[in-house]
């Protein structure tokens, strides 16, 4: 265990001040969620939680003590001190291991929950977690009652380096800006400067809990402690929310894309704002309106912005030579007001195919087709109309059809009905060692690479896991670009030439030990389709069917 000597502070700036009293410091309430309380319990252990408050008010630290098998899935076990709140709200507070325990997943955090005593709660909140005493941060949520769990990992601007504790403690922040549910989380490693982790557009009721959580993350007795200090919890003043609309749903060369800029100005009076677009590098600004002005790349408005809803606009245009192999195949905004980021839409996709001729497809109403498919690992059958892979196992479950292809579009319904599970297409494929998968991985969509056996990660985003509920996947692959299709939506467009061609397939992943008795197959896939591409011929056939 690492040892320290520090001098812990906290502080509680309000509007108007809170009452409070102890043991919570300045909250009001506790949960133990997974407890006899607060069912259901995920495992076979839980014991109580507990909060040492010392000092009160603006000086109080908390050691916080937990237990719980996690907080995730579709209900929480932990322990979680909160106050009731209504509008918007910043709570901010410096997290410290004292004892992360044996699990690398405990966590401990600030967060902001529907229902502070329900296990199941809609919440958001940001953490770091214990492997070694702290090494990530990541932002959590859950988006529906009961509903199932997402997260993304944090990382410094560079893209690549994680925000952990590097030396004595980290600063955690989550903001709600009620008005325009806007919710968005931070951190920081002195407490001063800020910077940003994840934001999302959340509706709540007008009070949530806000409030200080710790859970162990394993089915045992033991209690994991934290301190927790410098914790700011005060009232939001109203800010401009700004929503991005964008007059096209892709980009083509030579292409004029009309932007939007709606404001929306909560209070009563109107707000001095400094609004900030950069639209992406290499497009040519045109037609500001409002006086806006563009230097350095950026297009400012100095503006004082009416009450209620108003709006600015310009134009950005492609330029008639532009080349994806040199600017890529996305187009990327961003924006500020000087306090919150601009939300709406913030990415287009040049889009150079179009989904040809069915080259063959499978319903699998036929239990014969079971013969057209040669399984590399798992076991694969046909079931009324349903393709199951109906056994666990402790590493990727694949099976292939048809000849090996350069450029095709694979397109098939999955379904996933145990935890723990992943689902997928999989293409270009020549052994159980060499393939590309898009698929469901355990809270996010991955496009991941097998190349003599390595596992990579070409693209990964958060995404919330639904079981028992059908999901269309599809997979354009055209050379070295790979289009990532989920539901209907382009999610990304990947360069990579480490397989040129190979078999289509489905992939999957159900952990050992998974419990299959209650369901047909762990994963399931329907109405697979094979299809060549090409290029479009004008505007009008960029359509993928």
């Amino acid at each position: 265990m690492k040892t320290r000597f520090v001098v812990l502070m906290a502080l509680f700036c309000l509007a108007s001040p809170l009452a409070f009293s102890q043991p919570y410091g300045i909250f009001d309430n506790a949960a133990d969620w997974g407890g006899p309380d607060s069912p259901p319990q995920l495992g076979n252990y839980k014991v109580a939680g507990s909060v040492e408050v010392t000092g009160s008010g603006a000086d109080a630290t908390y050691l916080m003590r937990g237990n719980g098998d996690d907080i995730w899935g579709n209900s929480d076990e932990g322990y979680f001190i909160y106050s009731n709140l209504s509008g918007s709200w910043s709570l901010s507070a410096k997290v410290y291991w004292e004892d992360p325990g044996s699990n690398e997943w405990s966590k401990v955090g600030v967060m902001m929950r529907e229902t502070g005593d329900a296990a199941d709660s809609r919440h958001y909140w940001t953490e770091l977690r214990g492997a070694g005493y702290g090494d990530r941060v990541d932002a959590q949520w859950r988006l529906t009652t009961g509903g199932s769990s997402g997260n993304v990992q944090i990382f410094e601007e560079d893209g690549t380096t994680p925000v952990a504790d590097i030396a004595d403690g980290i600063y955690l922040r989550i903001r709600r800006y009620a008005e325009i549910n806007l919710i968005e989380s931070q951190y920081s490693y002195d407490g001063t400067e800020w910077f940003p982790s994840d934001s999302q557009t959340i509706e709540f009721p007008e009070e949530i809990a806000w409030g200080l959580v710790i859970t162990n993350h394993v089915d045992d007795e033991y209690l994991v402690e934290a301190t927790v200090s410098e914790v700011v919890l005060e009232q939001i003043e109203n800010v401009v929310g700004v929503t991005r609309k964008l007059d096209s749903d892709r980009f083509l060369p030579g292409q004029t894309i009309n932007v939007t800029l709606d404001l929306f100005n909560p209070s009563a009076d109107p707000i001095d704002s400094l609004l900030t677009e950069t639209p992406p590098a290499g497009l040519a600004v045109s037609n500001i309106s409002d006086n806006g002005a563009e230097s350095g790349g950026n297009i400012e408005w100095n503006i004082s912005v009416p009450s209620g809803n108003s709006s600015v606009s310009y134009a950005v245009t492609v330029p008639a030579d532009y080349d994806p192999s040199v600017s890529g195949y996305s187009a990327v905004w961003t924006g500020t007001d000087g306090t919150i980021t601009f939300v709406g839409a913030d990415t287009l996709y040049l889009i150079d195919v179009t989904v040809g001729d069915e080259l063959f497809s499978f319903d699998f109403e036929d239990a014969a087709q079971v013969d057209q498919w040669e399984d590399l690992a798992g076991f694969w059958d046909i079931e009324e109309g349903i393709f199951y892979e109906f056994m666990d196992a402790g590493g990727p479950l694949v099976t292939l059809t048809g000849e090996p292809l350069t450029d095709c579009a694979i397109s098939v319904r999955a379904m996933g009905s145990v935890d723990d599970a992943d689902w997928g297409i999989t293409f270009r494929a020549t052994d159980i060692s060499n393939f590309y998968s898009w698929q469901f991985v355990n809270g996010y969509l991955m496009l991941i690479l097998y190349s003599g056996g390595t596992r990579s990660e070409l693209y990964s985003e958060a995404f919330s896991q639904t079981l028992d509920e059908w999901q269309d996947y599809l997979v354009i692959v055209k050379g070295n670009a790979i289009y990532l299709y989920f539901n209907g939506e382009l999610h990304a467009i990947v360069e990579d030439d480490t397989h040129a061609e190979g078999q289509v397939g489905l992939f999957g992943w159900i952990n050992a030990g998974s419990d299959l008795s209650q369901v047909v197959g762990g994963i399931a896939f329907d109405d697979l389709i094979v299809s060549s591409v090409g290029e479009p011929v004008d505007v009008a056939s960029w359509s993928l069917y």
